[in-house]
């Protein structure tokens, strides 16, 4: 999983090791998936004032990727970890706002004590990580486990990406459909504007 290809072989092999990642991760993390949770999750952002984003390194761009399509659906949430002030955003949010943190192994300090900000001032946060305890699971409401296959050291994050990006899509598409013809509408005035 940390490490899907070696030094020797050929690009097929590059090939068929890749898709039985993707395979065998998403068939994990859609056996990790409790419905429930996903709907509360889903509920819970669509009646937010305000969502915002915590995510560092590589799990910032898979949190991007959710946001993205936030945006094409009127909603525009803030990325909190954007310029490094993820204190002070959590400080400065309020009753009715959302946090959603996205963190594979669920132990970046300056995230739990952002979690353990929010949890005293009663603001939900959801967060998508690996299965397992973490100190960030800890401290969020409801947490979207995904596989803990990878390791520290790794080429590059495909099982966790794979696994969060899959988690958050399930996530988004539950939330679209709970407002489908509002977000339907928009998309279509969207399209005509082109």
């Amino acid at each position: 999983m940390s490490r899907p290809f070696g030094q020797q072989g050929s690009a097929a092999a590059i090939v068929s090791s890749i898709r039985s990642l993707f395979e065998q991760t998403v068939r994990e993390a859609a056996a990790l998936i409790s419905l429930k949770d996903v709907e509360q999750a889903a509920g819970v952002l669509s009646q937010a004032d305000r969502i915002f984003v915590f995510a560092r390194g590589d799990s910032s761009l898979t949190a991007r990727s959710f946001m993205n399509k936030l945006v094409k659906v009127n909603i525009h949430p803030i990325l909190a970890t954007e310029y490094g002030q993820e204190i002070e955003e959590s400080c400065n949010m309020r009753a009715g706002d959302v946090a959603l943190f996205v963190s594979y192994h669920g132990q970046t300090r300056s995230l739990v004590r952002c979690a353990s900000i929010l949890r005293e001032k009663s603001v939900f946060s959801i967060l998508v990580t690996k299965e397992g305890i973490s100190p960030l699971a800890q401290k969020c409401r409801l947490v979207l486990p995904v596989p803990a296959h990878e390791e520290m050291r790794r080429i590059a994050n495909f099982h966790s990406r794979i696994g969060m990006e899959f988690i958050l899509d399930v996530l988004f598409s539950v939330f679209y459909q709970r407002s489908y013809v509002r977000f339907e509408q928009h998309k279509s005035m969207l399209d005509q504007s082109r």
